[in-house]
């Protein structure tokens, strides 16, 4: 009887490991694995119908009779919705399972699944995720799309709870603005988008084609008959309703910016909560904070928050990663640390931030002090290398939210350690160690002729050698000096050419009056500062020595050149030569290094107008010129229209070259001492610092505004551009510089909302 048991035991495990072994053959029951089975890549092997495909995205999504799921492939097929395929993979994780293939194999044809009717909170909640459904809403806009592959079309479309996006293939020849206000229904895929975590942060639909739309209502108005609504009156139109529930939610926090935004922490998940409330709170304390869901950020969020501090405490460690993890989006508001070498610190009224090169990337750590209270970041020597520790915040954009940059939100001076100080090893440090060198082996040779003074006892041999030591002490001293005063010189804000003829001169000088100067590459700093480099041509040409200016990297900046006459004897000495050459090279790489910091610090680096900073500089400046001398100053607010869509149709590298198309027209639209700068993505201020009054002002802006009468043409596009344009006068509008930026920001508001509401 045991033996039986034993192998009635022995079958049933055998039993449960060959079932083990076996390959998933439905979505059911991909649905029901562990995470860690997911993880792990279980094989899948199912038969299915292609519900949605697009090849360039490898979009592809196949229904079984068990449910839908999303197909992870790189390469292209021919597949057409109805197509009945095998797929045969692996399981991945995302934000449900997936399958991996690139085994996939079309079997014959199928009818695709009964379409079952989802609501907005079901698409949200993700309980329709793959699934082939049917919904029904009104139509925002419609707008054709392109990205890596073919046009789409492009809805927002508004359902009962909220708004998603809805992605058309293959669109034919429409009458785009008659489905604006239409009620429509819409047969598809339902899809989501995600943060970098795989969070859900918003709902998509996916149509193969326009014959998937029904429209069930026409728009009761075309919108080109509407009637004319009053610039003045445009805010009575104004009118949202909110259906979001309030969710409450519990964590630790990891930052707070009192009266701003908040965030906090939980079992490896970050939420930001926006919020009014400045109640004290420190860093650490579990609060329980309520909201309604916003996806206007790169990751989850609240909105109209509020919190409530409990009794516990929970500090949270930032978690350490590299500048490619913080940008690939997988950390948004994680407290996070990386470590890098400073490369310029910048204190502002508001805050102070910090620019840090990791690994050849460079991205900012801001701690902010609202009101100018501190605390504040210490002075940190520039190439000092440090470890900071924050909240990351990313920016996203694109059709598919994808991260752009990454900005960390310190919260006290503690976060930012420093790692080890620039090394002492520096040119300068080098060139005073080799003259304490030298005046040690000037004392041997001096001492070495006192004892031939004293072996040779000869008095005219004596005298000579006191002659010849004593002429050589005093250029040996007047070198020393010299040189200490082209030191002085280098690290000064002397121009560049005038320290180079100071070394030429140098060396000149201690070449018996011999002929010297730099030769410098015209993309060095500077212009060349050689003088008489051409001898006549009835005489005899020039002999010349010559060393090479090299740069601390090794790049060749140009020479350093000794000449004499033909059938002169002149002995050069190398090593005069040489430190001639040092210094002018350390000269040029001084003043490129300044010139690179004070140009990536005061100027914007795609348009390369001036930045916030340098304009705060000039405006203030302004202003205390005005109120001294009790003239007028003008700002004006620039902001581009429908910036945001030429990002869209054409891509971020034709964006870029229409912003710097358009600060070169108004550049040319405006005197040279008044200054245009950029503010933001697609705005723009100008800086007019005396103005007789409001009409000169308004003629400015008046031709500003005429920079965008012909369009831009870029590459093989053509771009209508416009602009909404504010003017603020001092005294007239305000008598300080934050009240008048705040007047001219309103009035160009004002005017793009006028235009919006014209279009």
């Amino acid at each position: 009887m045991r033996k039986i048991l034993h192998i009635l035991g022995l079958l049933a495990a055998l039993s449960t490991f060959v079932c083990a072994q076996a390959e998933l053959s439905s979505v059911r029951q991909i649905d029901q694995l562990a995470p860690a089975q997911i993880q792990q890549g279980t094989p899948v092997e199912i038969n299915g119908v292609v519900t949605f495909y697009e090849p360039a995205e490898h979009i592809l999504f196949v229904n079984d009779s068990t449910g839908g799921i999303f197909v992870r492939t790189r390469h292209m097929f021919s597949f057409s919705p109805g197509d009945r395929v095998h797929v045969h993979g692996v399981t991945a994780r995302s934000y449900r399972a997936v399958i991996v293939s690139e085994d996939i194999q079309i079997i014959g044809k199928a009818p695709l699944p009964r379409p079952s009717l989802a609501t907005f909170p079901g698409l949200m909640s993700g309980m329709w995720d793959c699934s082939y459904v049917t919904v029904q809403g009104t139509v925002l806009s419609a707008t054709i799309q392109q990205t890596i592959g073919a046009p789409f079309l492009l809805l927002e479309v508004l359902m009962d709870g909220g708004t998603i996006d809805v992605h058309v293939e293959n669109p034919q020849t429409m009458d785009l603005r008659s489905l604006l206000d239409s009620k429509i229904e819409l047969t598809g895929v339902s899809g989501g988008r995600f943060d970098g975590k795989f969070q859900l942060v918003g709902a998509n639909l996916y149509l193969s084609s326009p014959a998937q739309m029904r429209i069930t209502a026409p728009a009761r108005t075309d919108i080109d008959t509407l009637a004319l609504t009053p610039m003045d009156r445009v805010i009575g139109s104004y009118n949202i309703l909110e259906r979001s529930r309030r969710v409450r939610i519990l964590g630790s926090v990891t930052l707070y910016e009192p009266g701003s935004q908040l965030v906090i922490e939980n079992a490896g998940k970050a939420v930001l909560v926006h919020t009014r409330q400045n109640n004290p709170l420190n860093i650490g304390d579990v609060v329980s904070a309520t909201g309604f869901a916003d996806t206007r950020d790169y990751s989850q969020s609240l909105n109209h928050g509020q919190f409530s501090r409990t009794q516990q405490t929970d500090i949270i460690p930032p978690q350490p990663v590299t500048w490619a993890g913080a940008f690939s989006g997988k950390h948004p508001f994680d407290l996070i640390s990386i470590e890098g070498r400073l490369l310029e610190q910048v204190r502002e009224s508001n805050q102070g931030t910090l620019f840090i090169n990791s690994n050849g990337h460079i991205f900012s750590a801001v701690l902010r002090h609202p009101g100018g209270v501190g605390p504040w970041l210490p002075t940190i020597p520039v190439g000092s290398t440090v470890r900071v520790s924050g909240v990351c915040f990313v920016a996203s954009g694109g059709p598919w939210n994808g991260p752009l940059e990454f900005e960390l939100h310190l919260r006290n001076p503690a976060d930012v350690q420093v790692r080890a100080l620039p090394s002492w090893w520096t040119v300068t440090h080098l060139f005073f160690l080799i003259g304490a060198l030298g005046v040690l082996v000037l004392g041997a040779l001096v001492w070495g002729a006192l004892l031939r003074r004293r072996v040779h006892r000869q008095t005219q041999l004596i005298r000579h050698s006191m002659e010849r030591e004593s002429t050589r002490e005093r250029r040996q001293a007047n070198l020393e000096k010299e040189r200490s005063r082209v030191l002085e010189a280098i690290n000064s804000r002397l121009p560049l050419e005038e320290v180079l003829k100071m070394i030429t001169g140098l060396i000149s000088e201690q070449a018996d009056g011999l002929k010297c100067w730099c030769e410098v590459k015209a993309s060095g700093a500077g212009a060349s500062s050689r003088e008489d480099s051409v001898a006549p041509a009835s005489q005899p040409g020039p002999r010349e020595s010559r060393r090479d200016l090299l740069s601390g990297d090794g790049e060749r900046l140009g020479s350093l050149v000794l000449t004499w006459k033909a059938g002169e004897h002149h002995p050069v000495r190398p090593e005069l030569l040489d430190m001639g050459a040092s210094l002018a090279a350390l000269a040029i790489d001084n003043r490129r290094l300044y010139e690179g910091l004070v140009l990536r610090s005061h100027y914007d680096q795609l348009t390369e107008v001036p930045n916030r900073f340098l304009l705060e500089t000039r405006l203030s400046e302004a202003f205390a010129n005005a109120q001294l001398l009790g003239h007028s100053l003008a700002l004006i607010y620039i902001d581009l229209d429908r910036f945001k869509s030429v990002n869209d149709r054409y891509g971020h590298r034709i964006g870029d070259m229409y912003l710097q198309n358009t600060a070169r027209r108004l550049l040319e639209k405006l005197r040279e001492q008044d200054t245009l700068a950029r503010v933001g993505g697609d705005e723009f201020i100008v800086l007019i610092p005396v103005v007789r009054g409001r009409s000169e002002a308004d003629e400015i802006a008046g031709r500003l505004t005429h920079c965008f009468d012909s369009p831009f043409r870029i590459d093989a596009h053509t771009i209508e551009g416009s602009a909404s344009i504010g003017v603020a006068i001092y005294p007239e509008d305000g008598d300080d510089e934050d009240q008048l930026q705040r007047v001219a920001d309103s009035a160009m508001y004002a005017r793009k909302q006028r235009v919006l509401e014209w279009e």
